[in-house]
């Protein structure tokens, strides 16, 4: 029974001490399963802490999280570091949220400020496709600041309708009431235009 017990709960030192003190056959399947267990559970207790922290080190979230899953496959509870791994893996966790919310509003500010508290690794995904978001949304702002310096409606259209990121930017805000003022303004030299009262007040 302290044997299965430990087994359960991943404990190798209480496994140790049981099988040390177990007398049953050693032959026992449950026995003969309990010491390749343990034999496993050195080995990683031996080889885990240092990858754990070798990985924390270089602040690759995504290695930790693998090195944790291999900890867990092999039932052993814990090895020397792998809590504080767990703690690592909960902070990226909320800073990748904080991330996936920046990058789906598609804010150029929340994803800076998302960049600027990232503590992990440059080379993540998650950072690469931020970084490469936040260029597309400054490349699409400075088109549709020089198409409302040039006063180019047709651009400036086009440009306001391939807009998908937030609907709140600063830019873009005041791209759509320049293209609404071109508008109303274009509409009106056409109704102008269309009308013989109209072209003989603009010719006085």
């Amino acid at each position: 029974a302290e044997v299965q017990g430990a087994r359960k709960h991943g404990d190798m030192e209480a496994l140790a001490a049981a099988l040390e003190k177990c007398d049953v056959a050693d032959d026992n399947p449950e026995i003969v399963q309990a010491r390749q267990d343990l034999s496993r559970w050195h080995v990683l207790s031996s080889k885990l802490p240092l990858e754990l922290h070798g990985a924390m080190m270089r602040r690759d979230a995504e290695r930790v999280r693998i090195l944790l899953g291999e900890l867990e496959a092999s039932g052993l509870a814990k090895v020397d570091g792998s809590e504080a791994a767990r703690r690592f893996v909960k902070r990226y966790d909320a800073q990748a949220a904080c991330f996936d919310a920046a990058t789906a509003a598609g804010s150029s500010r929340a994803i800076r400020s998302a960049l600027q508290c990232w503590e992990y690794c440059d080379d993540d995904m998650r950072a690469v496709r931020a970084r490469l978001l936040l260029r597309n949304i400054e490349n699409q702002r400075i088109h549709l600041l020089q198409a409302v310096e040039d006063l180019d409606g047709g651009k400036l259209r086009a440009l306001v309708a391939s807009w998908t990121f937030d609907p709140k930017d600063d830019v873009y805000t005041a791209a759509c009431a320049t293209l609404r003022r071109y508008e109303a303004a274009t509409a009106e030299l056409h109704s102008l235009i269309q009308s013989p009262t109209g072209l003989l007040g603009l010719a006085t």
